[in-house]
């Protein structure tokens, strides 16, 4: 199924910033993007503005060390660095174990925060503990299993199932199926509209 997409972000890049500090404060729905490093959160930003240059993408993990703010009309998205990059520096992975946690526990225009694993091997030991901080501080999210053309389409609604079965709805997504392109745009357009 390749469906026709209605509706793109109309995103503009603000900035990047090493620490909470540098976000302004604002009154609009704020959404993280989380995930390990290179599970397609950055390509998410691409594919969610049908803008291939908004959001650097890169085949090596850990391009994304800084968060980055992107800002629409009613909504602020923040492109969060991923962890779990094993050949990162020693520094940038204990300022992230501080700067993420202190992003989710701290940032009060937080609204809800959409949770990117690897749908071929899907929530490893990095995607649970940030699960369970979330759940703890009572912060709304989902997962979404990205990489889905990756696997067939069996395959995608076995994993689909299983996951959602123990964690709540879950979504797959590629940048290669509208479809799937269509139901991102609308589960954040439905977090707006609330």
């Amino acid at each position: 199924m390749n469906t026709k997409i209605n509706k793109y972000l109309d995103l503009n890049f603000l900035g990047s910033f090493t620490n909470i500090e540098g976000l302004k404060n604002h009154d609009c729905v704020e959404i993280a993007f989380v995930g390990a490093s290179n599970v397609g959160k950055s390509s998410a930003i691409n594919m969610l503005t049908n803008n291939k240059k908004m959001s650097k993408v890169s085949k090596k993990p850990g391009k994304t060390k800084y968060l980055n703010i992107f800002e629409a009309e009613e909504v602020y998205i923040v492109d969060l660095p991923g962890y779990g990059y094993s050949s990162a520096s020693g520094d940038y992975k204990r300022s992230w174990a501080i700067e993420l946690p202190r992003y989710l526990e701290n940032r009060r225009e937080l609204y809800f925060v959409y949770l990117f694993t690897d749908i071929r091997n899907p929530l490893k030991k990095n995607d649970i503990a940030i699960m369970q901080k979330l759940e703890h501080l009572r912060i709304n999210y989902q997962i979404v299993l990205t990489k889905s053309d990756k696997i067939n389409v069996k395959d995608v609604k076995k994993v689909l199932k299983e996951t959602s079965s123990k964690f709540g709805e879950c979504i797959s997504l590629s940048t290669k199926k509208n479809d799937e392109i269509s139901s991102f745009l609308s589960s954040i357009n439905a977090l707006l509209s609330n």
